[in-house]
């Protein structure tokens, strides 16, 4: 790593709510004079777990909190809304905005999504709806072809009693998640993390709720398919409990895409498996097609 590279974390207002990011570069160079790195996270988390990530790859990034996520408050005029139907409608929005916001000319950039987020980044760039220079994506465990389930986790996507029961017991049940991580460190990293969330003042269930009953967790591969035209790079563990790896091959027959899979790997791969998520970014994004 070189230590010229550093974290800022700073926000600007989109519909009237601040987006709160981390961009990592290097002290003397504007991040736009290279082709930056976007990376959207995964369900229930935010940029702050993405920063170890961020400063390994050694590379101008930007690192967003989804709307409802991390530092980002709820979003009272979208998700109040009863017409409200899947969270990559309302993100897929934000993404435009926040690419014109640092993109206003189009300047090329790469695009990164994990878990949720890389549902989430192939639903946007189905849509077309902005003419922006997407280079390249990676798709890291990405969601939208399935995810693993229990009987639990299947009510929590029913209407009404899911979130009823995501707001009782939703802080319990992610602290569980954090801990059933079998890497201490990571498991540490989790769970600060959703502590520091948990003591924000505008912290609310309501937003995580909504995008586990409404995010389109399994059926997503007619927008995956649009990527056949864009240099996509997927990564995945195999021993991925969260997205199933199992998933990949799907996923790659679609997206017409490379796969890297890393041996014994977990779904929290950015904190897991630093080093490896890294260098195979990095090789792929500097790679001449």
């Amino acid at each position: 790593m070189t230590t010229d590279f550093s974290i800022k974390r700073a926000s600007f207002e989109i519909n009237e709510q601040p987006l709160h990011y981390s961009i990592c570069s290097d002290a003397v160079e504007d991040i736009f004079q290279q082709k930056p790195l976007v990376v959207i996270h995964g369900f229930s988390v935010g940029y702050l777990l993405w920063e170890k990530f961020q400063m390994e790859l050694n590379y101008p990034t930007i690192c967003i909190d989804l709307p409802g996520c991390g530092h980002h408050p709820e979003t009272a005029d979208y998700y109040s809304n009863s017409n409200f139907t899947g969270s990559e409608i309302y993100v897929a929005d934000v993404l435009n905005q926040l690419f014109l916001h640092f993109f206003p000319n189009k300047e090329p950039f790469y695009l990164l999504g994990h878990s949720m987020g890389g549902g989430i980044a192939a639903y946007w760039y189905s849509k077309k709806n902005l003419s922006l220079n997407v280079q390249k994506i990676v798709l890291c465990a990405p969601a939208g072809f399935g995810i693993a389930q229990n009987i639990l986790q299947r009510i929590l996507r029913l209407p009404l009693i899911g979130g009823l029961l995501m707001g009782l017991f939703g802080r319990g049940g992610l602290r569980d998640f954090a801990n059933s991580v079998d890497i201490p460190e990571v498991s540490r990293a989790m769970l600060q993390f959703y502590e520091q969330m948990f003591e924000l003042e505008n912290f609310s269930m309501k937003a995580l709720s909504r995008y586990y009953r409404n995010f389109r967790w399994f059926d997503l591969q007619e927008e995956a398919q649009s990527l056949g035209d864009l240099p996509t790079l997927l990564i995945w563990g195999t021993d991925d409990l969260v997205v199933p790896f199992e998933h990949s091959d799907e996923w790659v027959q679609k997206t017409e895409s490379k796969i890297h899979v890393i041996e014994n790997g977990y779904h929290e791969m950015q904190l897991a498996h630093t080093a490896e998520v890294a260098s195979a970014v990095i090789e792929f994004i500097k790679s001449v097609e």
